[in-house]
């Protein structure tokens, strides 16, 4: 064959078992490569790769039995790296084993029904591999101070005697276990020999943070690609490679679980004088996320245990716990990306039992996966009924999170209003002007509709269910724009707007309500993502902030705000401290003191509050709030109208916002958080009757 000639898939004839394989014969001055036809009841030996696609318009040409093919640069750079360790790494093996899968290569990505049984198929490939080499990306210093600070921690705790049940709990990570040793361990349990770690460090790492490179690390693009989970959840033994530096999953497994039960048993207090205020914070408040949630799908994979409630399922089949961790991790799995957006579907197939049928073909529409993913729900969640709620947390809508037509990322094309829009969160992600919707599961609000639960239905994709009318939005305030801090300290007032919007509504309301009642409302609102509950420093942040910003831009005195909103005397006292100015002073003088060498004063507890309320519009950033005719202020979507109809649904425990169509139905605008409603006090209405449960049929 002419080298030059794409090479020619052969048609697999027994697509559903069988699996091409290559070897790698030679890396320079090209990649050369040989196709082996294997079928997995054979038990053949071979590795896995998993990767990140990269960028999809860089191409490298490889050759593979005489014709070329064309990759994606990062595969290259990952076949190139696999090679240096089988040949001289740490991962050596004999020849005859060297055979490796990668899915860009070994399936022909030009025959969709050939993807559309190869596909299925990866489970059991990654499953049946002997190793599966993760690979990171191009050697850089990023992934070499990351790898060998993995290697380092993990000697540290393995070295310690204190530690010798960690290893045991790591191979139960995310199971009741973990649970009970986060409540069985002290913090002095969890201390590392400090003085010894930060003297004794390899010379790479005496110049950075070893934490530091660790987290780092897990920022890589590699930890963003969906199909990652699959494959480190089901792959007997992962190892991670970059260049020649490499770790196995065993060990980042055993620092993950110290870090997770690190930040959770660990707070200032006990910081040892020797480690760093900064790097003391990076350990209680930076997550290792990508690694932590894998380990946490490898748990529950392998034990069959959610929520650490494993005495309670014990009725449940191994499909039903399967099927319900695919569901969990589903409200999750937009954080990741795919290539293709069914793919946030077809990519729990292999380690759960989510099986909806592979079809890549253009005739099956991105819609009708997820349509077909709620379609499944709906069918489980009627035969588990009973157990789901208690159990796993989740209610018959929870998929509402993922939906609504009042946020402006990109929308699926003919998805209903109300459908789950995996593709369309995911790519809203990597946008400046993203906004995260409301998430149900960060907020504990009891069910307002009494007796059990009726079962959602779906006709022709419309959803079937019932509500109640609670409210109706009356006032929408200018979208909250985050506040930029610029050198000069000015900025436009654009990030201000929303909170002169704020006093004047609260002024406007002065003859019927409580001020503090309304000033608190509105506080609640602003800080929902934080606390369900404002402390009253943050409440007293709040009140003097819109002080500020009234004097700020409409020359309005403090004296002249307390009576524009009918404060008393006492309240407007309150005011004399300028949160922005003052309270920014305070806040950096305190946390430059922190972060210098000197010893800080960790029970600073004015401080942490400073640092929640300074960060409370970030979380908030292009939602609006509103005020409703009855309930008052709340948090909205972005794309709220006046007059929109405030629900509570049957099956979903957060207010929603409805907007009613000429055809009866409606569209799902999304969820809101309204203080009022929040420890469910439409509740008692519906129980009387004052309120009508009608049914709800969503477009």
């Amino acid at each position: 064959m002419d080298p030059s000639s794409p090479y020619s898939y052969k048609i697999l004839e027994h697509p559903d078992s069988t699996i091409r394989l290559i070897k790698i014969l030679s890396i320079a001055p090209e990649i050369r490569c040989e196709f082996s036809v294997v079928s997995l009841k054979d038990e053949p030996v071979f590795s896995a790769l998993s990767y990140t696609w990269g960028d999809a318009s860089l191409k490298h040409t490889i050759f593979i039995d005489g014709g070329s093919v064309s990759i994606t640069t990062n595969l290259a750079h990952a076949l190139r790296d696999v090679f240096g360790q089988w040949s001289s790494g740490c991962h050596t093996a004999p020849e005859d084993t060297q055979w490796l899968w990668a899915d860009a290569i070994c399936i022909n990505q030009q025959d969709t029904n050939e993807k559309n049984h190869q596909v299925p198929l990866m489970g059991a490939i990654y499953s049946s591999a002997v190793r599966t080499f993760a690979w990171l990306g191009v050697e850089n210093e990023q992934t070499s101070l990351g790898l060998l600070g993995i290697e380092t921690v993990w000697h540290h705790i393995t070295e310690l005697s204190h530690f010798d049940w960690i290893s045991t709990v790591a191979q139960r990570y995310g199971s009741d276990l973990q649970h009970w040793v986060e409540n069985k361990l002290t913090p002095e349990d969890l201390h590392l020999d400090w003085q010894r770690l930060y003297t004794c460090l390899p010379e790479q790492l005496a110049s950075v943070d070893v934490f530091d490179a660790i987290a780092e690390l897990t920022e890589v693009p590699y930890w963003k690609r969906l199909w990652i989970v699959q494959e480190l959840v089901l792959s007997p033994h992962a190892v991670f490679i970059s260049g020649t530096k490499t770790t196995t999953w065993e060990k980042l497994r055993i620092v993950v679980l110290w870090q997770s039960l690190f930040e959770r048993r660990c707070e200032f207090s006990v910081r040892p004088s020797i480690v760093p205020y900064k790097q003391w914070i990076s350990l209680t408040k930076t997550p290792l996320k990508g690694p932590r949630a894998i380990a946490l799908a490898r748990g529950i994979k392998s034990l069959g245990v959610l929520n650490h409630k494993p005495a309670r399922h014990e009725d449940y089949t191994a499909t039903t716990k399967s099927i319900m961790t695919g569901f969990l991790f589903a409200q999750r799995n937009y954080s990741y990306q795919a290539t293709n957006p069914k793919d946030f579907i077809y990519a729990m197939a292999g380690w759960t039992d989510i099986c909806i049928p592979v079809d890549y073909s253009a005739e099956k529409t991105i819609s009708q996966v997820y349509l077909e993913f709620v379609e499944l729900w709906l069918t489980t969640y009627e035969t588990t009924l009973d157990d789901v709620h208690s159990e796993y947390d989740m209610r018959g809508l929870w998929f509402l999170d993922l939906a609504g037509s009042g946020y402006p990322w990109k929308k699926t094309p003919d998805l209903p209003s109300w459908a789950p829009d995996f593709a369309g969160l995911a790519e809203g992600q990597t946008e400046d002007t993203f906004v995260d919707s409301f998430k149900y599961h960060k907020y504990n609000v009891p069910n307002v509709f009494p007796g059990k639960s009726n079962v959602p239905r779906l006709f022709s994709g419309q959803l079937h269910c019932r509500g109640a009318l609670i409210d109706k939005i009356s006032e929408i305030s200018p979208l909250i724009v985050p506040r930029v801090i610029d050198q000069d300290g000015d900025g436009d007032g654009s990030c201000d707007t929303w909170r002169l919007w704020v006093v004047d509504c609260i002024a406007r309301q002065r003859l019927q309500f409580d001020k503090r009642d309304k000033l608190f409302e509105f506080a609640c609102a602003f800080l929902c993502k934080l606390t369900p509950k404002p402390h009253p420093i943050h409440s007293y942040l709040f009140l003097t902030e819109l002080a500020y910003v009234c004097e700020k831009w409409r020359n309005m005195p403090r004296a002249s705000f307390g009576r524009y909103l009918g404060l008393d005397d006492e309240q407007v006292h309150m005011l004399s401290v300028d949160p922005i100015e003052a309270g920014r002073r305070i806040y950096l003088e305190r946390m430059a003191r922190f972060l210098s060498v000197g010893e800080p004063n960790p029970e600073d507890y004015v401080t942490i509050k400073f640092v929640e309320y300074a960060f409370a519009d970030l979380h908030v950033a292009r939602k609006r709030m509103a005020y409703t005719h009855s309930a008052g202020a709340g948090m909205f979507p972005p794309l709220i109208q006046s007059g929109d109809l405030i629900f509570h649904l049957e099956g979903y425990p957060l207010p929603v916002v409805l907007r009613q169509k000429s055809t009866g139905s409606y569209d799902f605008v999304g969820a809101c958080y309204i203080p009022k409603f929040m420890k469910g006090q439409a509740g008692e209405s519906i129980k009387n009757g004052q309120v009508e449960v009608q049914s709800i049929i969503l477009a």
